[in-house]
């Protein structure tokens, strides 16, 4: 016990300095200002951590303990003067069908492998500056995702559905995948009904009979929702984590291989 706290110590008067590699403005935009270019947002406020430097520097590419690259553009920087003590990040929030969506050409895995160590995925995809309380009136929400792949659950479940007081009816991950991830008797899915008239029929019954509603709704007793990826006037949270991934995660080597890359960029491996 003494010596994981002497570390976890060590780390705390450390100060980590964090590369967002050539979008850092883009990306600031989000996770700092909130869409709000006159706020000025700390992005460590509230984090259990403080002891970390966001930059966009790209000249400290060698320098960097972690070094964040938003994969959806497709540009990768040159891994020849990397150190092996850096954590190389790769932020996606979209599905493997569109991991690369903002870029001309689809990278290879194989050129991607052995190059990362952590991953800052499927994070809710959107560009939406303010909340949307109009939500809060309805029983139900469509969460027809714009790709069926595993765990690829956005915003659209967890803040336009739970967060306002609905129940989603799920159209991406399978049944079974969003049992693992949901919250039980908390959703409906369409891969359980023979037809979209079966379904409307269930969601009418429901609405019908309070103590069938509620019943959808008894797991608040024990989870709460929380929206922290800087949307709808939301604090994004993003950097905070990776503060503290620096300071707490385990320091062994870990890097991702081709292998591991197929579930988050190669759409046959886990979308349907």
């Amino acid at each position: 016990m003494k010596a994981i706290n002497s570390r976890i110590d060590t780390d705390e008067n450390k100060k980590f300095v964090i590369l967002i590699w050539k979008y850092w403005k883009w990306l600031k935009n989000r996770h700092v200002r909130n869409f709000d270019n006159k706020r000025r947002n700390n992005p460590l406020s509230g984090c259990s951590v403080n002891n970390c430097v966001f930059t966009g520097d790209d000249s400290k590419l060698s320098t960097a303990d972690a070094v964040i690259i938003h994969v959806q553009h497709g540009i990768f920087p040159n891994t020849t003067d990397r150190s092996e003590r850096q954590r190389w990040v790769f932020l996606n929030d979209e599905s493997p069908l569109n991991a690369f969506s903002m870029s001309r050409l689809q990278p290879k895995i194989s050129d991607l492998a052995n190059i990362f160590n952590w991953s800052m995925t499927y994070s809710c995809p959107g560009h939406f500056r303010s909340d949307c309380n109009i939500i809060s009136g309805y029983l139900f929400y469509l969460v027809f995702e714009n790709s069926e792949c595993e765990e690829y659950l956005t915003e659209k479940c967890f803040y336009n559905a739970y967060s306002k007081g609905a129940i989603p009816v799920i159209l991406g991950p399978t049944v079974e995948n969003c049992r693992l991830l949901l919250p039980p008797n908390s959703f409906l899915h369409i891969d359980n009904f023979e037809s979209p008239e079966e379904l409307a029929k269930n969601i009418i019954e429901i609405s019908k009979d309070d103590n069938k509603l509620l019943s959808y709704h008894r797991w608040r007793n024990d989870f709460e929702v929380v929206n922290e990826h800087g949307y709808f006037g939301s604090k994004s949270y993003h950097l905070c984590r990776i503060c503290e991934a620096l300071n707490y995660n385990d320091r062994s080597n870990k890097v991702y291989t081709a292998e591991n890359l197929r579930k988050y960029f190669d759409p046959k491996f886990s979308c349907r």
